[in-house]
């Protein structure tokens, strides 16, 4: 008999935080990649930087997981919830210095 954890199986939920874990640095990385593009603090760019990390991410998922046992579809409500984390910190912490070449900056 299989733990359950809110009516889902405990196999399934610590699949799902692997998953997002394993994720967690192409987040933080897509979104340094958002505000570099779009300008970080402008106001009024949330949801294209948002549009934009999601394509990017789902594009990497299926590329690299095709065969993935949680579809993007099933696991992009969290990531959102990640993305929406990590913006909030540098928003509060700081943001580090992007620069357009990663080669000069080895904080992104």
């Amino acid at each position: 008999m299989s733990s359950l954890i809110a009516g889902i199986p405990l196999a399934g939920l610590i699949d799902k935080l692997k998953l997002l874990l394993a994720l967690l640095p192409q987040i933080i990385d897509a979104v340094k990649a958002a505000e570099l593009l779009f300008g970080t603090g402008v106001i009024g760019n949330g949801s294209a930087k948002l549009d934009l990390v999601k394509s990017v991410l789902e594009i990497a998922f299926t590329a690299i997981s095709p065969d993935a046992k949680a579809r993007f579809d099933d696991v992009w409500p969290s990531i959102e919830k990640i993305v929406g984390n990590v913006v909030r910190l540098y928003n509060t912490f700081g943001w580090p210095v992007l620069k357009a070449s990663t080669s000069e900056n080895k904080d992104l």
